[in-house]
C-alpha cells in the first residue's frame, strides 16, 4: 500500500469520526444529564469512551456501513433530501440501539441506567441520524474527500483554506455546546428532578379548579409544590 493510499484511508477515518462526535455528543449530553437525570459525571465519561471507540475505528465503520448500506437502498446523490434522512435515521438507530449498551456498562453504569441509555440513545438516534449523515458528507466536502451537493453552492466553491477553517469553527462550536450543557446542569443543581417536576406540574394544573370546572373543593397551592384541598370552603 502506498504512502498516498493509507494518507487517504486515515484521512477520510478521522473526518468522518469527527463528524459522528461533533453531531451527537451535545444531544446525547442533553438528554442524559435532563430528561435521563444521570449525573453529569457518568454523562462524561460516557461521551468521552463513545468518543474513544469512534476514533479507535467505529467511526469508519459505522460509516462505511453506511456508504454500503445506501448503494443498497439506491440512496444516490441525485436522491430526495427525504430519502437520506429517513435513510440515516433508522440506520443510526439500529447501530446505536446495538453499541450504547457496551459504552454505558464501560462508563459504569448499573443495568438500570444501562437499559434507560440504551433505548434512549436508540430514540435519539432515530431523530438525529439525518444530523449525522449531514454532518458526515458536509465535513467530507470541507476537508477535500468528496463534494457534497447538498451543501449550498457558495459553501462548496470556497477556497481550500476556508473550507477548512469553516470546519474548525463548526468542531470549536460543537466543543462549546457540550461544555455549556455541563456547566448549566451541575448535578448539585438538580434538586427537583426533571420527570417528577414535570408530572408535579402537570397534576397541580388538572387538578386546580380553574382547569377543573367540576372541583367542588377549592385549591391552593402552597410554596413547598404540594396541593391542600380546603373541604370546609363549600361549608360556607
Amino acid at each position: 500500500m502506498s504512502t498516498k493510499k493509507l494518507y487517504e484511508i486515515v484521512k477520510r477515518h478521522v473526518v468522518d469520526s469527527t463528524a459522528v462526535v461533533i453531531a451527537t455528543n451535545p444531544i446525547w449530553a442533553l438528554a442524559e444529564t435532563t430528561f435521563l437525570e444521570f449525573p453529569d459525571e457518568l454523562s462524561i465519561k460516557t461521551r468521552l469512551l463513545s468518543s474513544a471507540f469512534t476514533y479507535l475505528g467505529a467511526g469508519s465503520i459505522l460509516s462505511f456501513g453506511r456508504d454500503i448500506s445506501q448503494r443498497l437502498f439506491k440512496i444516490h446523490e441525485e436522491a430526495r433530501r427525504k430519502n437520506y434522512v429517513v435513510h440515516d435515521s433508522l440506520y443510526l438507530a439500529a447501530i446505536t440501539g446495538l453499541t450504547s449498551p457496551i459504552n454505558y456498562l464501560a462508563a459504569g453504569a448499573d443495568i438500570k441506567e444501562t437499559i434507560y441509555g440504551s433505548v434512549a440513545s436508540a430514540v435519539l438516534a432515530l431523530f438525529s441520524g439525518g444530523i449525522w449523515g449531514y454532518a458526515t458528507d458536509v465535513f467530507r466536502d470541507l476537508t477535500g474527500i468528496k463534494k457534497c451537493k447538498r451543501l449550498p453552492e457558495n459553501i462548496r466553491n470556497l477556497p481550500k483554506k476556508k473550507k477548512l477553517g469553516l470546519a474548525g469553527l463548526i468542531i470549536a462550536s460543537s466543543i462549546a455546546v457540550n461544555a455549556e450543557i455541563y456547566d448549566m446542569t451541575p448535578e448539585l443543581y438538580r434538586p427537583p428532578k426533571v420527570r417528577q417536576k414535570f408530572t408535579q406540574t402537570f397534576m397541580e394544573m388538572v387538578s386546580h379548579p380553574k382547569f377543573n370546572k367540576d372541583a367542588k373543593d377549592d385549591t391552593s397551592i402552597k410554596s413547598n409544590g404540594r396541593l391542600e384541598i380546603n373541604e370546609d370552603s363549600n361549608s360556607k
